[in-house]
């Protein structure tokens, strides 16, 4: 009698362990992106863990509220954001013993020259390219069609601070090369 008092016990911390050792562990995501980016939805996906849902968390630059999307999928999109704008996000693991944060990324929303008037001389239509994307210092720039008048370029860094201006006449030009700004 006292054998098998004995062994019950043992037993049962031996299904204990076993069960901790099976026991599935979530962790915070580590490999995120943003993708799809227009100049007011951006997606974005992740490799998902075994959380029972994620919680993104965005916000604009310079602005101190957070706002969030909750989400069972590892993609998922962010709307009505403001064009040629910077945001920060992060992705919440959403985990059985409690919530695991990832680390912050960056993204720029683009910019729709319809509504933002940003190079307004051009119409929506005529397809301005940038190269290269990134760039330290020096970008070029063409147009589908040539361009006629005044151009204001405005170079903003990854916080949305404006960091440089620069005014380029472009009579009849389809083409600027090495447009230098000061990034300093």
């Amino acid at each position: 009698m006292k054998k098998i008092f004995l062994l019950i016990p043992f037993l049962i911390v031996l299904q204990k362990l076993h069960a901790i050792n099976d026991e599935v562990i979530c962790t915070a995501v580590e490999s995120f992106y943003a993708i799809n980016i227009t100049d007011s939805t951006a997606d974005i996906g992740f490799d998902p863990n075994d959380a029972l849902n994620y919680t993104i968390y965005y916000r604009k630059f310079e602005t101190t509220t957070w706002l969030a999307s909750l989400t069972p999928d590892s993609l998922s999109s962010l709307v009505a954001l403001d064009a040629c704008s910077g945001y920060e996000y992060y992705i919440v693991s959403n985990c059985p013993d409690g919530p695991l944060q990832s680390f912050t990324d960056t993204f720029f929303t683009t910019c729709d020259t319809a509504t933002t008037g940003i190079l307004n001389q051009l119409s929506y239509e005529n397809k301005v390219f940038v190269y290269p994307n990134p760039s330290a210092d020096m970008i070029n720039i063409s147009f589908e069609e040539p361009v006629h008048g005044s151009i204001e370029l405005q170079l903003y860094n990854d916080r949305g601070e404006l960091i440089d201006i620069k005014i380029i006449n472009a009579y009849g030009a389809t083409q600027l090369e090495n447009i230098f700004f000061n990034v300093d």
